[in-house]
Order: structure tokens, then sequence, then C-alpha cells
């Protein structure tokens, strides 16, 4: 009889669990110019930024023309992902991002559409978010809304063309998975994502563009081989033996390694600041992203 009753309950129960995870949607046109790309895919991520690495937490929201992974945006390098797929023509949309304790104070867009310089960045714009973004209703589980918004930044840049968004959407929030190490001193220069960035540098400084593959994800490779056809090869792989780090040096700047899962970040300290590389384990191995 307890078996009986447990299964009623679950059965019951999965309509509320389904709401609550059921996919993003999104109902609405982006115009870019004369390009028209419809909007009917939503995506929702809250960024606390535990990492300290950047402006404090955020609300990420993508309208997208197709299906991606529910985690596209997760963590500090979720718009950098995001700007890498646009560029390889693997979406298209609007990325939003704005503070989600003062969700209507101000919003930051990034235009999904490959460019046509590579080198150009993507277009973006920052507006107040009382006027673009109407009956935002965010809780714990669910992000909803309508956004219009029309751009005039045209009348004073010729090169930008005109931008016009509106779409209703509604999508599931998620959130960057706990982290499963973190790091510091001695420890993150011993970590294994340490070994494999230096593995990888000390390819690039020897010119072993080949070898640096090993140590690389996809869509890393990628990039370096569009920029060696960009720059030639002679004067590509010069210029990486004159930046990339020895491992000495390497050593000397890694701050902290931060580990979320597959994923994880290398903190380097340099002169004037900070920077990052990010890292994914695929296949039982660490590579540079």
């Amino acid at each position: 009889m307890k078996k009986i009753l447990l299964a009623a309950v679950l059965i019951a129960a999965i309509p509320r669990l389904a709401l609550a995870i059921d996919a993003g949607v999104a109902n609405g046109l982006l115009t870019v110019g004369k390009t028209k790309i419809k909007l009917d895919h939503a995506y929702a991520h809250r960024f606390n930024d535990e990492e300290k690495l950047g402006e404090g937490p955020e609300l990420r929201i993508l309208l997208a023309d197709r299906d991606l992974p529910e985690m596209v945006m997760a963590g500090f390098d979720g718009p950098m992902k995001l700007d890498r797929m646009a560029r390889e023509g693997k979406v298209r949309g609007l990325l939003v991002r704005l503070d989600p304790r003062m969700p209507k104070d101000h919003i930051q867009g990034t235009v999904l559409m490959a460019p046509r310089d590579p080198q150009a960045s993507l277009i973006f714009f920052t507006s107040k978010g009382q006027d673009e973004l109407k009956d935002l209703k965010v809780d714990n589980l669910r992000v909803s809304g309508r956004l219009d918004y029309q751009s005039d930044t045209e009348k004073f840049f010729a090169d930008l063309p005109p931008i016009v968004c509106s779409a209703a959407f509604s999508a599931p929030l998620f959130h960057d998975e706990p982290f499963t190490a973190k790091l510091s001193g001695r420890a993150a220069v011993q970590s294994p994502q340490a070994e494999a960035l230096r593995s990888y540098m000390a390819a690039l400084a020897s010119g072993d563009l080949d070898g640096a593959q090993k140590f690389a994800t996809e869509a890393r490779w990628a990039e370096l081989k569009a920029q060696e056809k960009r720059m030639g090869k002679e004067k590509f792989r010069s210029l990486l033996k004159e930046e990339a780090p020895s491992s000495a040096e390497l050593d000397r700047q890694i701050s902290r390694v931060l580990v979320r899962g597959s994923h994880a970040f290398i903190v380097i300290k340099e002169q004037g600041g900070t920077a990052t590389e990010s890292l994914v384990k695929e296949n039982g191995s660490w590579k540079v992203d």
C-alpha cells in the first residue's frame, strides 16, 4: 500500500517538475540592418561571480534562433563563449546582461551575429532597462518578460546598422555548478590544469603549433589556425615565440585555479592586472579553451 501511495505522489509531482524545467521559448524578431533573425529560443542564467573576476552578479538572458545547451552561458566566460559561437555561425540572436539586484536599472546587449571583418568586435549597446525590459519576472526557477529595443547609434556611427528587437520570452533559470576545487599557491601551480597550460604554452613558445593542438580544445585550435592564416605562418609563429611565457614565468604568474566540474579557470597575475585562461576536461584530459 505504501508503494502505491508513493507512486501516486511521484506521478502527481511530474507536471510541476516539468513546468519548472521545460524548454525556454521566445517569440519575436531581431533586425540588424537588412538581416532578419527569428527568435524562438530563450535561455536564462544567473552568474554570481563567486570567482570575483567580474563586476558582480549578472542575470544573462539569451534570445536565439536555435536550440543550444542549457548551460551555454555558464561561468565567467559565458559571454566570451557566445561571442566565439556567433563568429563561427553557431548561433544568432541577442544576449542581454543585467544586474539581478537592480534588473531595470541598466542593461548591456550584444548582437550575436558574425561580423564581416573577423577581427571586428560584435555589435553591443548599453541602455536604461526600464524602457526596454517590460513585465520582467524573475524567481528561483524562471525568467520571463518582453524586450523591445531600437538603436539610435547609427545616427552617430555610419558603419553601424540599425538594430530593432521585439520579443517575448520565458526561460528556466540556471545557475553555475558548485566549485569542486579552489586552489592557490603551490597547489595551484602543481594542479593538472596548470600542467596542461604549461604544456600548451611551451609548445607555442617553441613554434610547435601542431604540438599545442594536443593541449587545446577544437575551438581553441581553430582560433589559432585562423589567426595563423590571417597573419601568415612565419609571422604568427614568430609572434608566439616572443609572447608565450616560459614555464618558470607562468609558474610565477599563476595565482588561483578554480574548478567547477569539467570546467576550470586559471587566474594569472600580470603587470597591471589579472588575466584568465579557461580549460575544459575532455576524455579525461584538461585542455585550454
